[in-house]
């Protein structure tokens, strides 16, 4: 990825609260007009990341930049360019749906408040419905139009769906799809693995604050594979046959031992497998089989 095209960049960012590591060294870029997906558990440091491309956290070591600029130096004038839907959204409930655009309006173009009011009418909103008597996920859509009524260059989202049924979670997506076909630039942060399979174009995976992986979604399940071996007798305990079994991939993810078998979760080409007969370490191999996974298996195997 050429660093010019990036619009998204962390270079070997710490952040640390007390004695607590959130992030650790961590590098990232994210290419204009891409969708990408920062999967990992709750509490990985997917929201440390975004608050850190708000402006509102500090890197304790490292830099950030967010269309070139550092968010605490350029705040204002990045947050002008850039839409924020947080994981719970704190809108005034007593206000209608249109006073919260109007609000929102002062700090940006004249032309705010009429591309909001056209996103309501879009998603269906009354703009005289007050905000406390919206529905979880009619009030999560005025958020997002708050968002995108700014027509910013980046969207970020930090878990946008959570706690909506599924009919709203698919409108709500569908929503983002939409506006990411005109070449727009999305991170979002989120653990509902299956849904971000169905338009992600770039995946970073976080384990405890440290970016495991990150590649392509399409790369990622490609060189990502399930890979079951099943012996003539019990396996020996030590690693003998994970040392012998590495010349077949490039990198071991995940092990599991059951009796006579032995599954790895594993990158690679895979075009050179142990074929069946093959002595390893003083096992023979009877049966070899190669599975490929979802994004789901994959993120389970990666950050367990």
């Amino acid at each position: 990825m050429k660093k010019n095209s990036c619009v998204i960049e962390f270079e070997n960012v710490t952040r640390r609260f007390g004695k607590i590591e959130a992030v650790g060294d961590l590098s990232l870029r994210v290419a204009k007009g891409r969708i990408f997906a920062l999967l990992g558990k709750n509490g990985a440091g997917k929201t440390t990341l975004i608050k850190l491309m708000l402006g509102q956290l500090r890197p304790s070591f490292g830099t950030v930049r967010v269309l070139g600029l550092d968010p605490c130096e350029h705040n204002l004038e990045i947050r002008r360019k850039i839409g924020y839907v947080p994981e719970r959204p704190r809108l005034y409930e007593w206000m209608t749906a249109e006073e919260i655009g109007r609000f929102a309006g002062a700090f940006y173009t004249p032309r705010y408040l009429e591309e909001f009011l056209r996103l309501l009418d879009q998603f269906r909103i009354d703009p005289s419905a007050k905000i406390k008597n919206l529905s979880k996920g009619l009030a999560a859509q005025v958020s997002l139009a708050l968002a995108l009524a700014g027509k910013p260059e980046i969207l970020i989202l930090d878990e946008p769906t959570g706690g909506l049924d599924t009919l709203v979670r698919r409108s709500f997506t569908e929503s983002i799809i939409e506006w990411a076909a005109g070449g727009k630039t999305i991170f979002l942060s989120s653990h509902q693995v299956s849904e971000v399979e169905r338009f992600a174009d770039d995946i970073g995976l976080i384990k405890k604050g440290v970016l495991v992986r990150q590649e392509p979604l399409e790369s990622i399940k490609e060189r990502t594979k399930r890979i079951v071996l099943t012996f003539d007798k019990i396996l020996p305990e030590d690693d003998s046959v994970e040392r012998a079994l590495r010349k077949f991939f490039t990198e071991p993810i995940c092990v599991t031992r059951s009796g006579r078998m032995i599954e790895i979760v594993g990158l690679g080409t895979f075009d050179n497998l142990p074929k069946p007969g093959t002595e390893i370490a003083e096992a023979r191999l009877c049966s070899c089989d190669c599975v490929s996974m979802t994004l789901e298996d994959i993120f389970i195997a990666s950050v367990q």
